[in-house]
């Protein structure tokens, strides 16, 4: 809009200087030339001046619409609304920061997906840890503690029992006995039958992993108790 209007008074000078010799040449006296150019001077004012606003109102609308479009699509994706995306419609800098938001939103989404599809698998302390590069994948020796539970006299439990009932007491159990190993910082290997493995110490390194699993074996006797 500075640079449409600053066009006006060059533009001014210019027609005022043709006007002024136009108006010689016909041999009006000044009086007369003055009042013309000064009403010539008011008319282009005029025009320059709407041409101007018309010109940022288009140039400002524009602009306004796209970075408008990115504050949005960024404040939903600092709400964690991964699935948002910046309309690109031209190839200059602002066409450049929509498709690299785009990009941004999509590594985003992605790590989102695989965050959730691991932490099905393993304990949400240990999937944050691996998704972030701090525990290495190619293998490490560590000091841990592992932790071994069965159910006593289980198979002639299962021999005397409906399988239904079977299925129903083993998935409570189950549960019971991952959510006293985890209560303690512990990690659940595998159920193995009737059988529990869990690790204290690792992958997340702990200072007195033995005594978090004897605290855990302790309290998943009292679940069974219970």
């Amino acid at each position: 809009m500075a640079f449409a209007i600053n066009l006006v008074p060059w533009m001014n000078i210019i027609i005022l200087h043709y006007s002024s010799l136009h108006l010689s040449e016909r041999g009006m006296d000044a009086a007369r030339v003055l009042s013309d150019l000064n009403r010539v001077v008011i008319i282009q004012s005029f025009v320059f001046i709407a041409a101007a606003l018309v010109l940022t109102l288009v140039v400002s609308g524009n602009l306004s619409k796209p970075f408008g479009d990115i504050i949005h699509v960024l404040r939903r994706v600092a709400k964690g609304f991964y699935n948002e995306r910046v309309r690109v419609t031209t190839s200059d800098e602002i066409g450049y920061n929509g498709d690299v938001i785009n990009r941004m939103t999509e590594g985003l989404r992605e790590r989102e997906r695989i965050k959730d599809a691991f932490g099905r698998h393993v304990a949400r302390e240990v999937r944050d840890e691996v998704l972030s590069g701090r525990i290495p994948l190619d293998g490490e020796f560590k000091d841990v503690s592992v932790l071994f539970a069965d159910i006593r006299d289980f198979t002639p439990m299962t021999e005397h029992n409906d399988p239904k009932m079977i299925v129903k007491i083993m998935n409570a159990y189950f549960k019971e006995m991952a959510e006293a190993v985890q209560a303690h910082g512990g990690l659940v290997l595998q159920f193995v039958g009737d059988q529990v493995y869990a690790v204290f110490g690792a992958p997340i390194r702990r200072r007195r992993h033995h005594t978090s699993a004897f605290k855990a074996g302790m309290e998943m006797g009292r679940r069974l108790k219970a």
